[in-house]
């Protein structure tokens, strides 16, 4: 089995995409819910599916465009833990905005330190599993190979 050696890239362009996408899918859930109230209603508390996978999903597929290849091992894990990271404290920052709403802060008050730490391991650990399965290898394979045919498609278009 023969080893090939590529050289890592840097991935925070990928992690920036990534918080790109999630802010801006984000306002546009926030602005369909304010246009229509019931949109929360309807969909429930799942758009975080949604919300994660768009952003996963562009970050990953603009890196094998660029790149040609899925990440290395420590392209994957870094670009995981540091979208995790990013996720959380973009989390955090809607949830101190959310405060600014009085009936909000008055029903998070109730809630004991204990109670806060566990909603942040569940919701880090949450976070960690669907940045991990986003950007999967078994994900990656599947969008190199699009690509790849999609590329193909285009190079021989020439010749048909």
């Amino acid at each position: 089995m023969a080893y090939e050696k590529t050289d890592t890239v840097s991935i925070w362009p990928y992690v920036g995409i990534y918080m790109l996408v999630t802010f801006l899918v984000s306002l546009a859930l926030i602005a369909l819910a304010i246009i229509f109230p019931s949109f929360i209603a309807l969909t429930g508390k799942n758009t975080y599916f949604g919300v994660n996978f768009a952003s996963t999903l562009t970050a990953y597929s603009l890196f094998i465009r660029k790149h040609g290849r899925t990440f290395h091992r420590g392209e994957y894990w870094k670009t995981v833990v540091f979208s995790t990271i990013a996720i959380i404290l973009f989390s955090m920052l809607f949830l101190l905005l959310s405060l600014a709403d009085d009936a909000t802060a008055a029903k998070l008050r109730g809630i004991p330190f204990g109670g806060w730490v566990a909603i942040m391991a569940l919701a880090t650990l949450f976070a960690f599993c669907l940045n991990a399965f986003g950007y999967s290898s078994w994900f990656g394979n599947r969008m190199l190979k699009a690509n790849r045919k999609r590329q193909t498609q285009l190079d021989t278009k020439l010749f048909r």
